[in-house]
């Protein structure tokens, strides 16, 4: 960014991309990550993978969720089959991958 004299980080694009998802512009999001020269950042990635349970975009976010799913870390799987699951969408697919995999989620807690 010339005019300002600020140089451009990937925690710019990072932000580019969550107020893209905020406003439910999923499709211009996908599109801009792919663009932004960081595809392959997992943190872009998850900003998407998020804004797609806000909107119950369960085709963007199995490709979003394809691009950071880790094999033994479970955040990921449950917040696709969350999407799945608002989006109506089967969601043993999720679980059988989890299985597969010998994914584990570990349960929550509370400290209160």
């Amino acid at each position: 960014m010339n005019d300002y004299d600020v140089e451009t980080s990937i925690e710019h694009y990072c932000c580019v991309v969550d107020l893209l998802g905020r406003a439910g512009r999923l499709a211009e999001a996908e599109n801009f990550i792919l663009t932004s020269g960081f595809k392959n950042n997992p943190i872009m990635w998850r900003a998407l993978l998020s804004a797609c349970r806000v909107y119950k975009d369960a085709v963007t976010g199995k490709r979003a969720a394809m691009k950071v799913i880790e094999p033994q870390r479970s955040a990921s799987y449950v917040l696709l089959h969350n999407i799945y699951a608002d989006a109506a969408v089967e969601t043993l697919a999720v679980r059988e991958l989890m299985q597969q995999r010998r994914v584990k989620k570990e349960p929550g807690l509370s400290w209160i």
